[in-house]
């Protein structure tokens, strides 16, 4: 306030210091220039500066006016860009609300405070023009609608919104002009390999190369379009390829040379209209031919049709039943009965082909079993086993085994869908194949058990033959050269009828046959042993001496044996009554020898090592220095 009011102090005090000197130079202008009305010119002065100053306080009321009208408005600003940006307006005005404050330090501190948000709407408005040209964008290349203009500035949100669509929008756009590009890149390629031109205004498009609107409606159309071009190079595949079956079958009727014929479809290769057109001709010059040729046509196409009768196992009723088969009048009638007859064919072979495959797959299963089956009976494979053709026949047999029942099984299935779908059984040349398969594991099984039968009764017969032979065969004496290995002690032991007392006495001994029947065999004693007097005895086996051995030991009696091991001896008869029996030496089997002696001893005393033996016979002393064999296992008779 001092300030101020020294400023107007001087400011008065100039004025009057220039009011006075200005006043004096008027007044001397005047009083030389002589003007009489001074009064006049002195109100006129007055006027003047009254009017100058009043001038310029009226500019300073307006420039104070239009300065609160601005601070006004700029509260008014800085309230509506909170609100858009989101900020706290107290804070904008805080602290103006003094009125001792000077106008233009309060629109200067709002100008201030009010840049910040200022910044941010221009940032929101310039991001949002962007986004508004890249929509524009989209609308051109996708056809999509815009969004209603935000008249206000648009918030944070809504404005990562707007870009997350937009973004979203041009992935959308990028992902369906890479599916433009392969699909018009196969349209492309199926018009040329067709040889076709447009002919709808979307496929004109494409081959233009112009701006193509990826819209809805669009892709929608160019996809339709990609499957019909599709569809006509499928249907122009299948039409190429039965206009090349139908003009080979021509060609082969008509017996066209092979070189004529590679040479039309090198001309005209592929399935393009020009070449499904050239071959539609050829096939009219073929069809007046075969006209021209109808008998060889009829003949050609019934050996063709008995290939398809076979390919399908048709049997002699079946193939009866197509009576132009047997016609003689040639006619083009004649002949388009046999090409439906053999379309049908083909079509019921392509519906059962499965069925018929492992038919046929069964019926080498089948024999390759039989065969082995057959082989497994003939003897001959023994000795002829090279490579091992036993082991792999085996392997075979049970991988037969193994596959059999399951593809038995999966023909069932097909069978019984192929019943449900035509309600008639499956014929396989001529018989339904599930009788076939029965009637087929009928016979296995039939001659397995005539096999069976078979080798029952050849055991049982072979066993009645040698029960028989057994029975009715003649006894068979003893060799005298068979020395006893039986060493005799004083008296004859319990439960045995014996007597050796001197050389050349009489020895009884008993044999037990298996079925426990017995026989006394007298034997006569020497001076080297015992000699067989030719009793009569039935064929004994180890069986039959087993038997008798255990009768003997039911009934309590002495066990003496030169076959049973001298253990066994003693478990029966006891240690002190066998003490005289040598121990048998455990020998390889082999046949008794010739002029062997074996002596007997009365008592313990009179037993004598074999060393004795042979000091006391020096000419047996070579037949004795050898260990004893054995005797060999077999039917000979057993002496207990």
């Amino acid at each position: 306030m001092d300030c101020e009011s020294d400023v107007r102090s001087m400011c008065v005090t100039t004025l009057k210091e220039l009011c006075d000197s200005k006043i004096q130079e008027l007044f001397e202008i005047w009083g030389v220039v002589g003007h009489q009305n001074l009064d006049s010119r002195a109100n006129v002065v007055c006027k003047n500066v009254e009017a100058l100053l009043n001038d310029m306080v009226e500019e300073e009321t307006e420039f104070r006016n239009n300065l609160a009208i601005e601070i006004e408005e700029l509260l008014k600003e800085s309230a509506e860009l909170c609100a858009e940006v989101g900020g706290n307006h107290n804070d904008v005005v805080a602290g103006l609300e003094d009125n001792s404050i000077p106008l233009l330090q309060v629109k200067n501190l709002l100008n201030m405070r009010m840049e910040g948000y200022r910044n941010c709407k221009q940032q929101r408005l310039s991001e949002y023009e962007d986004l508004l040209r890249k929509e524009q964008q989209l609308v051109l290349s996708m056809g999509i609608k815009k969004k209603p203009k935000v008249t206000k500035l648009p918030s944070e949100e809504a404005l990562q919104e707007f870009s997350r669509y937009i973004e979203q929008k041009f992935d959308e756009e990028r992902e369906l002009r890479h599916q433009y590009e392969e699909t018009k890149l196969k349209i492309e390629e199926i018009t040329a390999e067709l040889g076709i031109s447009p002919n709808t205004t979307i496929h004109k498009m494409l081959v233009s190369d112009s701006q193509f609107c990826l819209s809805t409606e669009n892709m929608l159309l160019l996809k339709n379009l990609h499957q019909d071009m599709e569809q006509r190079l499928e249907e122009a595949k299948s039409v190429a390829i039965e206009l090349r079956e139908k003009l080979s079958n021509l060609w082969e009727r008509l017996h066209v040379d092979y070189a004529e014929r590679d040479l039309i479809f090198q001309q005209y290769p592929g399935h393009s209209k020009t070449s499904i057109d050239a071959l539609k001709a050829e096939i009219q010059k073929c069809e007046e031919k075969k006209r021209q040729n109808i008998r060889v046509f009829v003949e050609a196409i019934r050996e063709e049709l008995a290939s398809w009768w076979d390919k399908c196992c048709y049997g002699k009723l079946q193939r009866q039943q197509f009576r132009s088969f047997y016609s003689d009048c040639y006619t083009e009638d004649l002949l388009e009965l046999h090409e439906i007859e053999i379309e049908k064919l083909k079509r019921y072979f392509s519906e059962n082909i499965d069925i018929l495959e492992l038919a046929k797959k069964r019926e080498k299963l089948w024999k390759k079993m039989m065969d082995l089956d057959e082989r497994a009976h003939d003897p001959k494979r023994l000795f002829a086993n090279r490579g091992g053709q036993l082991l792999r026949e085996e392997k075979e047999r049970k991988a037969i085994q193994k596959d059999l029942p399951i593809l038995d099984k999966e023909l069932g299935c097909l069978l019984d869908t192929y019943e449900s779908k035509h309600n008639v059984p499956f014929l396989y040349d001529g018989t339904d194949l599930r009788d076939i398969i029965k009637s087929k594991w009928e016979d296995f099984q039939k001659k397995k058990e005539e096999e069976k039968l078979a080798r029952k009764k050849g055991k049982d017969h072979t066993l009645a033959e040698k029960t028989l032979s057994a029975t009715k065969r003649k006894n068979v004496a003893t060799p005298a050269s068979v020395p006893s290995k039986v060493c005799k002690s004083s008296g004859p032991p319990s439960g045995a009828s014996s007597t050796a007392s001197s050389t050349g006495s009489k020895v009884v001994r008993r044999i037990f046959d298996r079925r426990g029947n017995v026989e006394n065999r007298v034997t006569t004693r020497t001076k080297y042993g015992f000699r067989n007097r030719g009793v009569q005895s039935p064929e004994a086996s180890y069986t039959d001496f087993q038997y008798g051995l255990e009768k003997r030991s039911a009934d309590q009696e002495m066990v003496r044996s030169s076959v049973v091991p001298s253990r066994l001896l003693k478990e029966r008869n006891g240690q002190n009554e066998l003490a005289c029996i040598k121990e048998r030496v455990a020998t390889p089997a082999k046949p008794p020898r010739k002029n062997s002696v074996t002596r007997s001893c009365t008592n313990l005393s009179e037993f004598r090592t074999p060393q004795a033996v042979r000091k006391a016979s020096p000419g047996l002393s070579r037949s004795r220095s050898a260990p004893r064999l054995a005797t060999a296992r077999g039917h000979l008779p057993i002496i207990i």
